[in-house]
């Protein structure tokens, strides 16, 4: 009997039917033929029979070769019929995704135009626009996210995470909303963004499922390529106009005003004219145009807020050379007086805050905290460790001409990579060593490094770093350049909280002009108590005003204003330095007080180290930073109050 073989080609088997001789199986033939041989003609009929089993069995084989030969055939099909399968699945998971995400990333887009003009108004009209949009986006994240990847659990579990990480991104974007540091329409413009990053994220990821799928097939799939290159370049290059012509502008404001007032006489900040200025122009022009104005000047405000220490810094770091001169004894007196006057005046706004707010029974509402900006990436330290570099073996190989000119992009590195560096410092450790102090110390220790290999004097490598116009451009002078800009920006985040500055206007105003006087006086009597010569005390008055402020006040003292400015550094410095953690400490969490109180103690620099871990004090930095300074230069102009301030300290 032939042996029947049984081939499977798919799930459902496929056997071959039993072969037949001449419409009788072989079995039967077989015993039909030992039934006929008789024992008369053993031999011969035997013989003949099987000859003609022979022949029939070789026809049987035949039969059965080529039923094996269609089953195999069958099988074959079946495979390809699979694998094309396979390829078709694969690369529909690709077209489909592409598809579904392209027009995800594409309405998402037209709708964060639509709905930008809606967060023009108001404080609210905005945030109900962000939330519209925030929603809306979120919730197709989430339902993409759950249908994208069917099956494959480790590429679910990722594009999880991505949509995780995309309602996080609006979580933050609307607390900086609520918070006022971000426009509803900035807010927006960023979320739009997010959702094309994320888009284009979710779509590398289902392609490469695609294509692994299609690999274990044996079989290749052409990967369709989305849309969200083009709108994130457009976005990249419409934020970066922004960005520099914003600050152009804002430059170009402070330029003028700046003209303007010295024309006309008038000894005053052109920065905090500007500041206020745009504040009223923005008031003026109703919530819808300011809505506008602040989507343009986004990216600027932005940027400014990420790198505020910066353009306070150079002053610190040449703040050496200003103490040159001073006895040991008697700058040991001024810095206890600055540490203790830090202390006194600090805890004497926040707290005077606080009572006229219980006192006019001002109704409390929180205000909503701030998130810090993420920390740099990689490539901050790699670019500008690269220029400090680079410009270093310029001043020690170059030519004398090309020597000279790497001061600056040195500098600038060396500051900017001190900010870096600074920003590294842990949290535990801020309180006795601040950013903004690394960073001063490090772009000093640079400016001294290349006075080395230029074969120039500390005092004077300091002067190449900050040479007030006493020669080429230097990296501090182009900070500080920039520091006009900055206090004007302070205008938009004011008019971002002008209905919590309304609600508690009785304690800012009072808060900053108790604070003016009693810092003004509280020194007079401290350094006539330590016995500080009367010219040194008297440039110690101003202490807690800024230097634009300050000078003009030293100067109706008859003080030297040298000694003025690096007081009023040095108790920026102490400020910025202590002044958080201190408040933190001793129980002083309100944010409005905090905000006051930083900036009425150690203006610019208490502004920065302060908003730059809590942005949401920034609008109350802002106010106290200008009125203190106003407030104080109205006390000290009246001729009575000046004499008296003089008498005390001789």
């Amino acid at each position: 009997m032939l042996a029947q073989p049984v081939i499977r080609a798919r799930p459902s088997a496929v056997r071959t039917r039993p072969a037949q001789i001449g419409g009788v199986r072989p079995a039967r033939l077989a015993r039909n033929l030992r039934l006929a041989a008789t024992p008369s003609d053993p031999a011969g009929s035997l013989s003949g029979a099987f000859d003609d089993l022979a022949a029939k069995g070789k026809e049987a084989a035949k039969d059965a070769a080529a039923a094996a030969s269609s089953a195999a055939e069958t099988v074959k099909e079946a495979a390809a019929d699979a694998t094309a399968a396979a390829q078709a699945a694969a690369q529909q998971l690709a077209d489909q995704a592409t598809a579904a995400l392209d027009k995800f990333a594409s309405e998402m887009t037209s709708s964060a135009g639509d709905l930008k003009s809606k967060a023009s108004g108001s404080a609210e009209s905005a945030l109900s626009a962000f939330d519209a949009f925030a929603e809306t986006a979120v919730v197709r994240m989430r339902r993409l996210s759950s249908v994208m990847v069917p099956g494959d659990a480790e590429a679910k579990s990722k594009v999880d995470s991505l949509a995780s990480s995309f309602t996080a991104t609006a979580d933050n974007l609307r607390q900086e909303v609520v918070a006022g540091t971000k426009s509803g329409a900035a807010a927006i413009d960023e979320l739009a963004s997010a959702v094309t990053a994320k888009a284009s994220e979710m779509h590398a990821l289902v392609l490469g499922v695609a294509s692994s799928a299609a690999k274990k097939a044996g079989v290749e799939i052409d990967l369709p390529v989305g849309n969200f290159g083009t709108p994130g370049l457009v976005d990249t290059v419409k934020e970066y106009l922004q960005l520099w012509v914003g600050l152009g502008s804002l430059f170009y404001l402070d330029q003028t005003i700046k003209g303007a007032l010295v024309s006309a006489g008038i000894k005053f900040p052109s920065a905090l004219a500007g500041m206020f200025g745009v504040f009223a122009l923005l008031c003026l022009v109703g919530d819808k145009s300011a809505g506008k104005i602040l989507g343009i000047y986004g990216p600027a405000l932005n940027w400014i807020a990420r790198w505020l220490p910066l353009f306070y810094v150079p002053a610190l770091v040449t703040l050496p050379l200003a103490l040159t001169g001073i006895p040991g004894g008697d700058l040991a007196r001024i810095v206890g007086i600055l540490l203790v006057g830090m202390v006194a005046t600090l805890l004497f706004t926040a707290q005077v805050a606080v009572v006229i707010r219980e006192a006019v029974k001002t109704p409390v509402k929180p205000v909503p905290k701030g998130k810090p900006a993420p920390p740099f990436e990689t490539g901050h330290y790699v670019a500008w460790g690269t220029i400090a570099v680079l410009s270093l073996v310029g001043a020690v190989f170059g030519a004398p001409d090309l020597a000279a000119s790497m001061a600056l992009p040195f500098g600038l590195a060396a500051t900017v990579g001190g900010f870096l560096i600074g920003n590294l410092v842990p949290g535990k450790l801020q309180g006795v060593l601040h950013p903004v102090v690394v960073t001063a110390l490090i772009a000093n220790a640079g400016a001294a490094l290349y006075g080395a290999v230029r074969g120039l004097s500390y005092d004077v490598s300091q002067k190449v770093y900050l040479a007030k116009g006493a020669g080429p451009l230097g990296a501090g002078d182009l900070l500080m350049s920039l520091l006009g800009v900055v206090i004007v920006s302070f205008g938009f985040r004011v008019y971002t909280q002008r209905d919590t500055m309304k609600r508690h206007f009785p304690e800012i105003v009072g808060a900053t002009v108790l604070s003016s006087a009693f810092s003004l006086f509280s020194t007079a009597f401290a350094a006539k108590a330590l016995g500080l010569a009367p010219d040194l005390a008297r440039a110690l008055i101003p202490r807690s005003v800024t230097v634009a402020l300050a000078l003009p006040i030293a100067q109706s003292l008859e003080a030297p204003l040298a000694i003025t400015a690096a007081a009023v550094l040095l108790q920026g410095i102490l400020g910025a330095n202590f002044g958080p953690g201190l408040m933190t400490r001793v129980g002083i969490k309100d944010t409005i007080a905090r905000g006051l109180a930083a900036a009425a103690t150690a203006g610019g620099l208490g502004t920065a180290s302060l908003t730059s871990k809590e942005p949401e004090a920034l609008p109350f930095c802002a106010l106290s930073y200008a009125l203190v300074g106003i407030f104080s230069t109205l006390i000290m102009s009246l001729p009575p109050v000046l004499n008296f301030a003089i008498s005390i300290v001789g």
